[in-house]
């Protein structure tokens, strides 16, 4: 199996460690290694991964890493079926990595198990799983792929991670689960920046119609960071998310029961919580939202959110 290695040198773990590509050259060796020095990088590099004919393409990087290489892959899906995708965990939360790979691994296990699974890799292994990215349409037809979609309180969390909770030496999945600590405690207390939501309009699913919306995420991933499942209900669509409306009614009490996908009886509909299972998304708002950690702006104007085509994943830990 051709085997090709892109590293982003410019996240957490890969920062840390510089010597982090003789390390993954020494246990897949014969593979084609690239290193990139930031998202602005990564484009060119696929090309030539491309062009070297790679039937497995390992990420080293990430949440944005894997974000940004998902969006090149489809957007050349039509011409060039995107090969396999491996994940290690060389940023800072690597959620998707934590849901890809079953578990959340360290940097050197996850390879370990890379490097043991390799040789043996044929069509029909147990490990390769297939799963579709969230496509995001914005109105001027520009598209963007990724695995976990979010507005209103989700953006002052990952604002808040950015700006205080990395800054004061906390990292992974530590970081995300203090900044959501922070974010519902902002929102419980109507404490600004936290508090108030987005407007938005839904349509092609349940619920539709105009909200104001505290908390609002779609995923394709089965788990999130610390292994949170805030979704629930059937039938399950390709997009799994929820929808808590401002004011966030006993966010506080009803944290533990959100985080598990296990509604209580105070998250009803009536009291503003809605599972979101739906095989598209029309998200009809103004502002701005976050695709794997990344921000982007939103025009006025609808916004279309749809699975993309299945990615064949090899799944580095035990399901």
């Amino acid at each position: 199996m051709k085997v090709s290695i892109l590293t982003n040198t410019a996240n957490r773990y890969n920062r840390r460690h510089p010597d982090v590509g003789e390390t993954i050259r020494a246990a897949l060796p014969g593979a084609l290694y690239r290193d990139t020095r930031g998202i602005a990088e990564i484009e060119p590099a696929l090309a030539e991964i491309a062009d070297a004919g790679t039937e497995l393409l390992v990420l080293n990087g990430g949440d944005g890493t894997v974000q940004k290489v998902v969006t090149a892959l489809l957007a050349r899906s039509a011409q060039y079926t995107p090969p396999m995708l491996a994940l290690l965990p060389g940023g800072t939360t690597n959620m998707t990595a934590r849901s890809i790979n079953a578990q959340a691994l360290g940097f050197q296990r996850a390879l370990r198990a890379l490097s043991d699974l390799v040789p043996g890799l044929a069509v029909g292994h147990p490990a390769v799983i297939e799963r579709p990215a969230v496509v995001a349409t914005l109105p001027d037809h520009t598209q963007v792929a990724g695995f976990f979609w979010g507005m209103g309180a989700i953006l002052r969390g990952i604002e808040y991670c950015q700006k205080t909770v990395y800054e004061a030496g906390i990292g992974g999945e530590q970081a995300s689960g203090v900044a959501l600590v922070r974010t519902v405690i902002g929102i419980a207390r109507r404490q600004p920046p936290f508090a108030g939501g987005a407007t938005v309009e839904l349509a092609g699913c349940t619920p539709s119609g105009r909200f104001e919306a505290s908390i609002l995420l779609a995923t394709t991933l089965e788990q999130l960071f610390l292994g949170i499942r805030p979704f629930w209900g059937e039938p399950q669509g390709a997009l799994r998310g929820v929808l808590v409306e401002e004011p966030a009614r006993r966010l506080i009490r009803n944290l533990p029961a959100l985080l598990r996908g296990r509604p209580n009886r105070h998250m009803t509909a009536a009291t503003g919580y809605h599972p979101i299972n739906t095989e598209t998304l029309e998200v009809t708002a103004a502002g701005r939202f976050t695709l794997d950690g990344e921000l982007y702006d939103l025009p006025a104007g609808t916004l279309r959110l749809a699975p993309s085509i299945p990615l064949r994943f090899l799944r580095l830990g035990a399901p």
